[in-house]
């Protein structure tokens, strides 16, 4: 998305009105369907631009699982290689609710994980990151002695 309109989304001084405006003009120089213009206009008008990205996600997840498909996005701190990636989503397939669904894993690199990774699947989030055992660490050592 242009870095400007965005600001002019998420501006939260900019009135209502001027933001519904500015979605339907976009939209329909666009050619988006009906549905979604209106879908962005309520968002709008509703005080929630700034979480269409995390409603679209619902949306794609309810999607896929209608679908019978589950999408998994795990997170390491280091490229995983072919081995890694297929041990892993033999573990994440046991996780499924249904063992039917199809699985489909995104990868993506953060090296701020310092090692290990994270697993995002729907609402279930496993974080084994060595950052987060970091934080836990840090978190006992400040804690007063007894």
């Amino acid at each position: 998305m242009d870095e400007k309109f965005r600001n002019f989304l998420y501006d939260p001084t900019m009135p209502k009105a001027k933001k519904i405006a500015g979605i339907t003009e976009f939209c329909d120089g666009a050619g988006f369907d009906k549905i979604t213009k209106s879908f962005l206009c309520v968002t709008a008008e509703n005080g929630r631009l700034k979480e269409t990205s995390k409603i679209l996600g619902c949306l794609e997840e309810y999607s896929l699982k209608a679908a019978g498909q589950v999408k998994a996005t795990v997170t390491s701190a280091f490229p995983l290689n072919e081995d890694q990636l297929t041990r892993l989503t033999g573990l994440i397939k046991k996780k499924l609710d249904d063992p039917e669904d199809e699985l489909t894993v995104e990868t993506k690199v953060d090296s701020k994980l310092v090692g290990g990774f994270t697993v995002a699947m729907g609402e279930d989030f496993y974080d084994l990151s060595l950052m987060t055992r970091l934080r836990h660490m840090e978190n006992e050592l400040a804690k007063p002695l007894r």
